[in-house]
């Protein structure tokens, strides 16, 4: 394991109620450090403050290189109240996955899963957490993922630990403002067909976005990258499907950028590039004049799914969606409690695996609501009003719920863990 310079815990996103080994003062206060402080005051107001028992935030992503250090070694007090109570690790981010086989697969988060590949499947957080109760002796450790199916991946590889799926990191139901974010019910207000919103590049949503634009022209788009066939192929994490459509869509795309929602951006950006906003952004009328969300979530080929604020807006905004992720991610939503689109368009590619294949689904889809008239979509949304005003209050239902008992005990977690 690496030997982690001599850091706070804190400067990496490590937040705990127990010491966890050799700690000082952290050097200086960056606004990475600002920024993960007032995500955890905010987690703190939810059913986060009645956990008593010894317990560690990870905020950030990829190894905990600081479990991994030489200063990660508890003083013996601590490892058997840890022993005796459990020692509760609640992970903010989705797991960051790698191919133990792939050396050159190690140099990222984000990782493209096949079937096949299964077998070979590792997360970062993970072997951190693993080697530090080896090391400390732990032998009651819970880890509380966002990962949706990750105790179905990861359970019988890391036998040391208790996982489980429990999104610890969605609180933007308890936190948000939804009077802000409540946007338009009315299929009056409807005059296009797609809304599609792409703020952080990824091949995923380049795919997506590529498709789109060559297939219609009754949308709304944000989209502030180059593009080409070239940068598309290179950067794609999966077989690209309907290849001739999305070379001549990347072409389109790269002669309308940069293209946004309600924020003004003035240049074409490269993909390693990033313009920073609040996820409290939403563009109410920019939903409103659309029939469905494309919702590009923010991993694509990975075989455990997870839910972000992107779904949230787009229910505070009464759309239908079609869901651009992992697959099992329409599956969670309905664990949580939300309802789908079934009833009016097929969401078989929800379970499909294969990531060309479930991305084929999508663009057949893309095709179907295309394929209708404005009128025949909006009396469509017409007879989905219900669905729609359920997923809107039951996020307000939910910012009750989420504040009501600690994870363990909350009979709404205990649904999403049992579920996966």
């Amino acid at each position: 394991m690496e030997i982690a310079k001599r850091i706070h815990p804190q400067e990496i996103g490590l937040f705990s109620n127990i010491g966890l080994g050799n700690i000082w003062f952290p050097t200086e206060i960056t606004p990475q450090m600002e920024g993960w402080t007032s995500v955890w005051k905010d987690l703190s107001k939810t059913f986060f403050r009645q956990v008593k028992t010894p317990y560690v935030v990870y905020f950030g992503v990829g190894s905990i290189s600081w479990l991994e250090s030489e200063y990660a070694l508890m003083n013996p007090k601590n490892i058997r109240e840890c022993n005796k109570k459990g020692l509760k690790i609640y992970l903010w981010e989705p797991l960051s996955t790698y191919n133990m086989l792939d050396e050159d697969d190690k140099e990222g988060i984000y990782t493209s899963w096949s079937d096949t590949d299964l077998g070979n499947i590792r997360a970062y957080e993970l072997d951190s957490i693993q080697y530090y109760a080896q090391i400390n002796g732990l032998t009651n450790v819970q880890v509380y993922s966002p990962s949706y199916n990750s105790k179905l991946f990861f359970q019988d590889i890391y036998p040391e630990l208790q996982i489980d799926c429990t999104p610890v990191g969605w609180i933007y139901p308890a936190t948000i403002n939804v009077q802000e974010q409540e946007g338009y019910m009315d299929a009056d207000k409807i005059i296009k067909k797609f809304w599609c919103g792409n703020w952080r590049y990824a091949s995923h949503r380049h795919c997506v976005a590529s498709y789109l634009v060559q297939k219609t022209e009754s949308y709304n788009l944000s989209w502030l990258y180059e593009s080409n066939a070239e940068i598309l192929e290179q950067n794609s994490t999966f077989n690209l499907p309907n290849k001739d459509d999305l070379y001549r869509g990347a072409a389109i795309l790269d002669t309308m950028a940069p293209l946004s929602m309600d924020i003004d951006v003035d240049k074409k950006l490269n993909k390693n590039e990033y313009i920073d906003i609040h996820i409290d952004t939403n563009p109410k009328n920019a939903y409103a004049e659309c029939f469905c969300a494309i919702v590009n979530e923010t991993r694509y080929a990975e075989p455990t799914g997870l839910l972000t604020e992107k779904i949230m807006n787009a229910m505070l905004n009464y759309r239908p969606v079609i869901m651009v992720g992992p697959p099992g991610n329409l599956e969670y939503m309905r664990a949580w409690g939300f309802m789908t689109f079934d009833e009016w368009f097929d969401e078989s590619y929800d379970l499909e695996k294969d990531h060309s294949k479930r991305m084929q689904k999508i663009f057949s889809l893309i095709d179907w609501i295309n394929s209708k008239s404005i009128d025949e979509l909006k009396e469509i949304y017409e007879d989905m009003n219900h669905v729609l005003l359920h997923n809107k209050t039951w996020i307000e239902e939910l910012q009750v719920r989420l504040l009501e008992k600690p994870i363990t005990k909350n009979n709404l977690f205990k649904r999403i863990r049992y579920a996966d």
